[in-house]
């Protein structure tokens, strides 16, 4: 009778295992890793099914999601459009693999958004500078990056880029790959624009 017992309960088990993870995989949501990490946990899985940053790009308008390139998109999405000049305009990068094999990696030069570029334009087109100088000679970090899954980073564009003046800037965000286009120029993998506002403080 013990035995017996036993054996319902492993069975059990394995039966609802799997289940933990139903539609992980399979691009109908994609699964934030903790910063170069390749851990994909229950929890994880979980928050992805209902949170909107890990949906599908054309069931998430407000992430301003580019064109895939190899299989890799990026997002770029701000908590409001509208900012005041003394608050911190956070940009939330999102860098995502939707393949579903394991042929693509993930390298990192310099960590956070630092590996990441911005084009960041006032009203009349003009470009503004990024505070950020990579140095000449980097040593990147690379490891497999499993499918389904994203990385979520975030930026200060007040404080790396000057966004102080008030006015209404276009922003996207860029990463250049490791390959290269027929003409032999690196292949860059662009977000879409977002706009976002900044309107003088008055005390």
């Amino acid at each position: 009778m013990k035995a017996h017992v036993t054996l319902l309960l492993v069975t059990s088990v394995t039966v609802v295992a799997p289940n933990a993870f139903g539609g992980y995989g399979t691009n109908s949501f994609f699964v934030t890793l903790g910063e170069r990490s390749s851990v994909v946990t229950p929890v994880a899985i979980e928050d992805a099914i209902t949170n909107v940053e890990c949906q599908p790009a054309e069931n998430d308008p407000a992430g301003h999601w580019g064109d895939k390139i190899i299989g890799e998109q990026l997002s770029v999405r701000f908590a409001k459009d509208t900012y005041q000049t003394n608050e911190p305009i956070i940009a939330i990068i999102i860098y995502r693999n939707t393949r579903t094999d394991h042929d693509l990696n993930c390298s990192w030069a310099f960590g956070g958004d630092l590996d990441f570029q911005f084009v960041v334009k006032d009203k009349n087109g003009k470009e503004l500078p990024d505070s950020f100088v990579p140095p000449e000679r980097v040593s990147p970090v690379v490891s497999e990056w499993l499918p389904g899954t994203q990385y979520k980073y975030q930026s200060n564009l007040a404080k790396r880029y000057g966004l102080s003046k008030p006015e209404t800037y276009s922003i996207s965000v860029h990463r250049r790959l490791s390959i290269r286009d027929a003409k032999g120029n690196w292949e860059v993998l662009s977000s879409g624009t977002a706009k976002v506002k900044v309107v003088a403080t008055y005390n």
